[in-house]
């Protein structure tokens, strides 16, 4: 089992998904008969990955939902999580798949909200909670993913419910303190360039000044000023990429349109 596992893993670095899923499904299989279930949760999810990258959707489905199953039946509710938020984005690739992708991050969504309400305790809760914002944030990445070349007239209806996902998922991480910051202003850059779309130059600009805001007097170098709690100079790459996006931001949001 472990040479089948280590074959999926080097041919998946070799961009040979297909012939990686072969492997992961055949370790799988022998994981099954064991009594520990936990390796077979986690190659029936590397399989449902491979499988995806090879552009096999329904195969890729089936698989996370095998590891959905197991992820459940094991306890391990950040796995479960993960398989359905997999099998949303797969759901999307199909015809009229918008309706089964959305139900499947609702059922994310809600699965994350029950972990959160019964975690054991307050480390435990901080994760769900973050797992939750993700969810959000995926979900909002979805819908408005869902809506790129609609002629139907259903965009704006669509890009509203993708705003209020983003826009709750960087509620949640702004919950989680400075921990949380990069993940809570990536959330706030998306629904801003989705204003933007949504012709909403206001709130854009409301958006990225609240970005800077956040990283206010540091530049993310070491002489940069004080880095915000939390946060240090390693930070410093993903603090100059969210400023110079939210600068590109407020520069495209207050351009006169004529």
């Amino acid at each position: 089992m472990q040479t089948q596992w280590w074959l999926g893993d080097c041919l998946s670095e070799l961009g040979e998904h297909r012939a990686a899923a072969e492997r992961r499904l055949q370790a799988a299989e022998i994981a099954r008969h064991w009594p520990e279930q936990h390796d077979h949760a986690t190659l029936a999810h590397l399989a449902g990955e491979s499988l995806g990258q090879a552009g096999l959707a329904d195969e890729a489905d089936r698989a996370y939902a095998r590891a959905g199953d197991l992820w459940r039946e094991l306890g391990n509710v950040h796995g479960l999580i993960r398989s359905l938020r997999a099998r949303a984005w797969l759901a999307l690739r199909t015809e009229d798949g918008l309706e089964v992708a959305r139900a499947l991050m609702a059922d994310a969504v809600r699965e994350c909200e029950a972990a959160r309400d019964t975690a054991a305790d307050e480390e435990s809760r901080q994760r769900f909670v973050a797992e939750l914002g993700h969810t959000h944030r995926q979900f909002g990445d979805l819908l408005a993913r869902s809506a790129e070349g609609d002629a139907e007239g259903s965009l704006p209806g669509v890009f509203e419910e993708a705003l209020s996902r983003l826009l709750r998922a960087a509620e949640v991480f702004a919950s989680l303190g400075d921990g949380a910051l990069h993940s809570r202003t990536g959330a706030e850059l998306t629904a801003g360039w989705l204003e933007i779309e949504m012709d909403r130059l206001t709130d854009a600009r409301a958006r990225a000044r609240a970005v800077l805001a956040a990283y206010d007097g540091y530049d993310g170098t070491a002489s940069g000023g004080t880095a915000p709690e939390g946060m240090n100079d390693d930070d410093g790459e993903a603090v100059r990429a969210r400023r110079a996006e939210a600068e590109h931001m407020l520069r495209v949001a207050t351009e006169d349109p004529d």
